[in-house]
């Protein structure tokens, strides 16, 4: 097989949670232009759709979904639409999330339980809903979990995505385990510190950007494209041989 075939998606259709914008968006663009469907999701159904619309310049079906990853109910209702319209399901990433900060003495319950059934608790639910398609049709899958350098190194006021994100990796490994027998194959991957819409007021803070630039090996932030790469590996054929991991790309920051 040459290294075009490893990489291409042709003939497999995805969803990704959070897909409208930042990182999402990204892995949406990067698994169009490798011929892939794909289906996206957002909690403003209007973005979703016009997300979805502009990968039609990459000449492969698209779909914009209005759905909250933390109302479990729509986890199945989603691919029910997804394999209804766009025939079959192969690949979800899990990319929705929620990551405020706030010091551990301040956390109230309210703001514990949005960031845990957000990252972790959605997560795996939709997981469970993507994965029973995949296993009745044979083909095996593909679930891709976006998990953070968070999980690995402590961040100060950042203990409930920390603690979620830990979590996601260890789930990772645990559905890896389980959903082997049927090929369906979960990794993770945990970017580092990337710019997107969701932390650029965090990351315009000079501490924040001295504190960040002083742990990353490369010596810049990242882009959301450069995690494109990384997913289209894992959603391919190029990793066939590969579950239960976690994928840093993080400029080289959990390395030291």
């Amino acid at each position: 097989m040459n290294a075009e075939k490893l990489f291409d998606l042709s003939g497999r259709v995805a969803l990704i949670t959070g897909g409208s914008k930042g990182i999402g968006y990204a892995v949406a663009q990067g698994f169009a232009m490798a011929g892939a469907a794909v289906a996206l999701t957002s909690r403003h159904g209007a973005e979703a759709e016009q997300a979805a619309k502009s990968l039609e310049a990459f000449k492969v079906e698209s779909l914009g979904i209005g759905a909250d990853v933390k109302d479990l109910s729509q986890a199945q209702s989603t691919v029910l639409e997804i394999t209804g319209r766009l025939g079959r399901l192969d690949i979800l990433v899990n990319n929705a999330a929620a990551g405020s900060r706030k010091p551990a003495l301040e956390v109230t319950e309210e703001f514990w339980d949005n960031i845990l059934d957000t990252n972790l608790k959605a997560a795996f639910f939709w997981a469970q809903a993507a994965a029973r398609q995949m296993v009745k049709q044979h083909k095996g899958g593909r679930i891709i979990n976006i998990s953070s350098v968070g999980a690995m190194v402590a961040q100060r006021e950042n203990a409930p995505y920390g603690a979620s994100k830990g979590g996601l990796n260890q789930l990772t490994r645990n559905l890896a385990v389980e959903w082997a027998g049927y090929n369906i194959l979960v990794n993770a991957i945990a970017p580092g510190s990337i710019i997107t819409e969701g932390n650029e007021k965090h990351l315009s803070n000079p501490k924040s950007i001295e504190h960040n630039l002083s742990k990353i090996c490369l010596g810049r932030i990242g882009k959301p494209e450069e995690v494109i790469g990384a997913a289209v590996f894992l959603a391919s054929e190029a990793s066939s041989y590969v579950t239960g991991q976690i994928l840093y790309v993080d400029g080289g920051w959990t390395i030291e």
